[in-house]
């Protein structure tokens, strides 16, 4: 009797640590994902914005038009590079992203009477 309680109270202590250590591993890998969107938003934005101090700054120096037009694409990129980011870390939304891209966005409209 003593032993199927103390091995009852070690499957619960055993399912909590997994239950925790699940927990933090998510947590770990969404900050993980956090820190990526972070900086590539900073990489791609930095030099829209070095260049608008430049400008501030020195309103007579010349910058190429071609470089002002890379450095405000480089930000539009920014847009375009999180849902690929999201994409490839996270599995729900690469499964909703996918649906979405292939047009299979059903919703299951039921009607009860």
């Amino acid at each position: 009797m003593a032993e199927l309680l103390y091995k009852s109270l070690l499957a619960g202590k055993t399912k909590r640590k997994n239950y925790t250590a699940n927990s933090v591993a998510t947590e770990q890998k969404a900050s993980k994902v956090l820190g990526l969107v972070f900086f590539t938003f900073v990489l791609c934005w930095a030099p829209f914005f070095i260049l608008n101090i430049l400008f501030a700054a020195c309103p007579n120096c010349n910058v190429p038009e071609n470089v002002v037009v890379v450095c405000l694409w480089l930000g539009y990129v920014s847009s375009t590079i999180n849902p690929v980011i999201y994409t490839v870390f996270n599995r729900t939304f690469r499964a909703a992203f996918i649906r979405l891209l292939l047009c299979k966005c059903h919703r299951c409209v039921c009607t009860s009477l």
